[in-house]
């Protein structure tokens, strides 16, 4: 999706939500002259900005991607239906469609090695990942720890703390991550 249509439907999605940027920056975290960039088209906002929005306007990824699409009734999915969004340094793909009978939203997250610093998140849902592939990460959760995580391993974070996984090799790393549905 360019930046000229995320803007365009974020704008939409706000206005149906009766919203303005003051109230929608307050929610998300981020500043008014930074949404109204975004909307006009005129910056690519990273992923971890995208949640920020998306989680403040009560909707997930895959909904807003992919617009509801794959709502036929059925229990396997192919990757040509799959959804993606990516900025410089991650790519999300969403293997299940967002469908009410869904109970989860699963991501196959691709980080490159050249984001060396990710962004701290926190969200109002537990979450759980995988490293399928990849040198190492670095796995920090604030006031709780700090791993270095290869291929096989998996994490559990609770909802509110603040965490942040970081590509600490120099091949791309692959995680699988599970959450609840943002709906």
């Amino acid at each position: 999706m360019s930046p000229e249509e995320f803007g365009r439907q974020l704008k939409l999605l706000r206005h149906r939500l009766d919203l303005n940027l003051r109230e929608l920056s307050r929610r998300s975290g981020v500043a008014a002259s930074t949404l109204s960039a975004i909307e006009q088209g005129k910056t690519s906002p990273t992923l971890a900005t995208v949640d920020k929005l998306l989680e403040a306007l009560g909707v997930d990824f895959a909904s807003f991607f992919a617009g509801g699409a794959d709502s036929a009734a059925g229990q396997v999915f192919t990757a040509d239906h799959m959804q993606k969004v990516q900025d410089a340094h991650r790519t999300y793909q969403f293997l299940l469609p967002a469908r009410e009978d869904i109970k989860v939203e699963m991501l196959h997250e691709v980080i490159n090695p050249s984001e060396k610093d990710s962004e701290w998140e926190t969200h109002p849902y537990d979450l759980a990942g995988w490293m399928a592939a990849g040198d190492t990460m670095r796995l920090e959760i604030q006031e709780v720890g700090r791993w270095d995580l290869r291929p096989g391993d998996a994490w559990y974070i609770k909802a509110g703390q603040l965490h942040r996984a970081t590509n600490t090799g120099a091949a791309p790393m692959e995680i699988i991550t599970v959450i609840p549905p943002r709906r």
